[in-house]
């Protein structure tokens, strides 16, 4: 990170277009308000502040709220705008304009098919659930040692990649894997320690620890086989990996196949369907992307051009339906064996041109033309996105991930940060 000092700080750009359209990312600004409060009075970095301040934090024990939070409003009529802030927390004196009250970074969210319980991830603020469509939040936890894992943080870590959740009939039957270590590759993303594992829905106790070969690396997906729980596979910063079938689980192996770049980064793995109709799909960043029908081995697809990062997306009602969201803001519609381009798409990334970092793309689980595109904007379109509306509010936050409920398919999750954390939608009809 260059250190902007009161002599280096470069004049403001001008954005008068992008300010016209919402409010204008600042990009070195941000790294200036991340390290202000890790600097002294003299400008330098406090040394060991962070595990420092691990330390001092894990000395508190959570009590939640005995009054439970209001419950969020109910959702308009169509046309409507139905996003309500739901959580997990509050940053009082946040980065955006006037800094107003913000939330930290959510790099994750997973839903249940009903979207009542709902898993978030936070970028350094660990593993959190709702159990009433987001009205209260708890933390499933707070830290995880390893005594046989070093590292800069002594494997004490909160930063969260990826989620992953097989959905049991209740909330204490709930399988969740959670990749620790952010791949969005901002100033401020921290490494993680391995993949965290609970089969009791986060209960305390029920915590372990798998995967520490890839502690220091970053999660972008984790996926959960729909037929065999036990097959788990990994999209991360050094390539796809593998859960072992049986015990030990501490090394999860490298998926290695047909891949061109075999240690690239895997920026998404989605997978859809059950049985013979059962389809996965990878993609690296500057190579192409993969498909497979056991995730294992995998063959290319054409027509995807390589470069930059790429946001994956499948229809759970159509596996064949897979879509794909490059960082230029292009989309692509799988055909058979071959990407097309899908025409008439917004301006995705017309505020901060941060397609490399504000990414991710859904599909309704009914109607595989229904997709819904998350970058600087928010946007929702049906018949490939040729007509569009759009969603933006008024802190322009950056959004990082989406999902929906498969049993309400008009309900909507999205993870942001610079703005409310988790926040929903549900339409009642279509415009």
């Amino acid at each position: 990170m260059t250190d902007h000092g009161s002599e280096g700080r470069r004049p403001p750009k001008d954005t008068g277009e992008q300010e016209r359209i919402g409010e204008a990312d600042d990009p070195g600004g941000r790294g200036e308000w991340f390290l202000a409060s890790r600097n002294d009075a003299d400008g330098k970095v406090i040394d060991r502040l962070y595990i420092r301040g691990s330390r001092h934090r894990h000395k508190f024990t959570y009590r939640p709220k005995r009054e439970p939070g209001e419950p969020p409003a109910p959702p308009g009529g169509v046309g409507t705008v139905n996003w309500t802030p739901i959580g997990p927390s509050v940053v009082a004196h946040g980065q955006a304009s006037s800094n107003p009250p913000v939330s930290g970074r959510i790099t994750s969210i997973v839903a249940g098919p009903s979207g009542t319980r709902v898993y978030a991830g936070a970028a350094n603020g660990g593993t959190w659930f709702t159990a009433d469509a987001g009205a209260n939040w708890s933390p499933l936890d707070d830290y995880s040692v390893s005594p046989s894992l070093t590292s800069a943080i002594e494997a004490d870590s909160l930063a969260v990649g990826a989620i992953a959740v097989q959905f049991g009939a209740t909330a204490a039957s709930d399988l969740i894997y959670v990749g620790t270590g952010e791949a969005n590759s901002s100033a401020d993303s921290y490494m993680g320690v391995g993949i965290k594992r609970s089969a009791s829905g986060g209960a305390a106790g029920s915590w372990t620890l798998e995967g520490t070969n890839l502690a220091g690396r970053g999660f972008f997906r984790i996926v959960i086989d729909p037929d065999d729980p036990t097959l788990v596979l990994a999209a991360t910063t050094t390539g796809v990996f593998r859960r072992p079938a049986t015990a030990p689980f501490t090394t999860w192996t490298q998926v290695t196949s047909t891949f061109t770049t075999l240690g690239g980064m895997a920026t998404d793995l989605v997978v859809a369907g059950t049985g013979v109709s059962k389809h996965y799909y990878c993609v690296f960043q500057g190579d192409k992307a993969y498909t497979s029908t056991d995730g294992l081995t995998w063959t290319p697809l054409t027509g995807l051009p390589s470069g930059g990062r790429v946001a994956l997306a499948v229809s759970e009602s159509s596996p064949t339906v897979a879509y794909a969201l490059k960082q230029d803001g292009t989309l692509w519609r799988l055909v058979g064996t071959a990407f097309q381009s899908v025409a008439g798409m917004p301006p995705l990334f017309a505020v901060g041109a941060q397609g490399w970092y504000d990414i991710a793309v859904a599909v309704d689980p009914t109607n595989a033309n229904i997709v819904y595109l998350v970058a600087d904007l928010v946007w929702d379109g049906t018949n490939r996105v040729q007509r569009c509306q759009h969603h933006q509010s008024r802190r322009r936050p950056n959004v990082h991930r989406a999902c929906r409920a498969r049993r309400r398919p008009r309900l909507c999750f999205r993870a942001q940060c610079d703005g409310d954390g988790a926040r929903r939608r549900e339409r009642l009809g279509r415009n």
